[in-house]
């Protein structure tokens, strides 16, 4: 039995169809996959259950969008919030004060394994390296990693 944590990736888009195909690679790599296509229920998920690391589109209807469930997992959740991956379509229309909460910042635009790949590394750097307190302050610039729209 392994004593790491376990690795649980909580998914929220409204877009059901990259929710599957993203939840399905996910899924080769050993990661656990909670999907979601509306932020209310995702944000029940994690005050029930902590996730490893959640994934999150910008635009999500109903008057939400990425930064603003963001924000409520940091309110919700304070140090304990888990890495947060940013993945859009629409990045070039997004003010970077509304990046700065996210750990990463990814382009839909990118071929699936590499949005994989970025979700796995982002999630081993958060393990070597604790965010501290001055991370968690929502536009305060940090370290994101910019991907190309």
């Amino acid at each position: 039995m392994s004593d790491a944590p376990p690795r649980w990736v909580l998914l929220l888009d409204d877009d059901e169809l990259w929710l599957r195909s993203l939840s399905r690679l996910l899924r080769t790599r050993g990661f656990e996959v909670r999907s979601f296509s509306s932020p209310e229920p995702a944000l029940e998920a994690l005050e029930r259950d902590r996730p490893t690391l959640a994934v999150i589109d910008f635009v999500l209807g109903g008057g939400w969008t990425g930064a603003t469930v963001a924000r409520r997992i940091h309110r919700t959740l304070g140090r304990a919030a888990p890495p947060l991956v940013l993945v859009s379509g629409t990045l070039a229309d997004v003010e970077d004060e509304e990046l700065a909460i996210f750990d990463t910042v990814l382009s839909k635009g990118l071929k699936s394994e590499r949005i994989v790949d970025e979700i796995a590394a982002t999630l081993a750097e958060s393990r070597q390296r604790p965010r501290s307190h001055e991370q968690l302050r929502p536009i305060r610039p940090r370290r994101r990693k910019h991907t190309p729209d």
